[in-house]
């Protein structure tokens, strides 16, 4: 079923895929919480893993600009997106990053055609259940769900909502992709069947990805290097390898 054509190919294998060195103090009804997180790496398959509350989501929410820094910065295959010291901060919708919410956030009132095809438009108004957009139509059929087009999220199942939004994150062609839990509201047989296509997906696709979880099986399958978070710090960085484990840091 997956038969997307690479994305884009990297002419610099070496170049780091994502550099991330962001500190907020974030004020809540429960207090603050301090988010300090550095990690840079060249590798394409990125874990990141901790306890809920850890910092997991607003790492993801400050590299794709749903989250702005207090200090720090970020940069995704060479290009700067945010930098305190010099004053970049690129809005999100120009970082070129595919995000996929952990509970899909699909638009109730929207088809699934509309809802992936949102955002490819430069019209403040929602797309035309209608208008069939090839950029759309692409990822529809690439994650069958073209015959799905014209239905609600309400009448979706599971794997479909799922699906649904990978497409939507996909249709703008991004240069990196961010999944936040995209299994965790799964059953166990569909989060193994997704689980195989995400991985086919990718390796297709060739685009640098950084999964949120707390299922090893996702962290064997797309850990090739793990980024382990508590209490809004990196607390271990670790490389996998065929043969062995390479520790990157620690701290204690």
């Amino acid at each position: 079923m997956i038969s997307a054509a690479r994305i884009q190919d990297d002419p610099d294998p070496d170049r780091e895929t994502f550099a991330v060195d962001v500190a907020s103090t974030l004020r809540g009804r429960g207090g603050h919480f301090t988010l300090r997180v550095h990690f840079s790496t060249t590798a394409r398959r990125i874990v990141l893993r901790g306890p809920s509350g850890s910092g997991k989501s607003l790492t993801l929410q400050a590299i794709v600009g749903l989250l702005r820094p207090q200090q720090g910065r970020i940069a995704v295959l060479g290009r700067c997106l945010y930098d305190s010291n010099k004053g970049i901060d690129i809005p999100a919708p120009e970082r070129d990053i595919g995000y996929l919410f952990q509970d899909y956030a699909l638009f109730p009132h929207l088809t699934v055609r509309q809802n992936v095809a949102f955002g490819l438009a430069r019209s403040i108004f929602n797309p035309l259940a209608s208008v069939r957009d090839p950029r759309a139509e692409r990822w529809l059929e690439t994650l069958g769900i073209a015959a799905l087009g014209d239905r609600y999220p309400d009448q979706l199942s599971g794997g479909q909502r799922q699906r649904t939004a990978l497409a939507r994150a996909l249709a703008r062609t991004p240069r990196a992709l961010l999944l936040d839990e995209p299994f965790a509201a799964l059953d166990p047989a569909l989060r193994v069947r997704l689980r195989d296509e995400l991985d086919s997906l990718q390796r297709r696709l060739g685009l640098p990805m950084i999964l949120v979880t707390h299922d090893e099986a996702d962290v064997e399958r797309f850990g090739d290097e793990i980024v382990e978070i508590e209490a809004g710090h990196v607390c271990r960085h670790e490389r996998r390898f065929e043969d062995a484990k390479a520790l990157l840091s620690e701290v204690a």
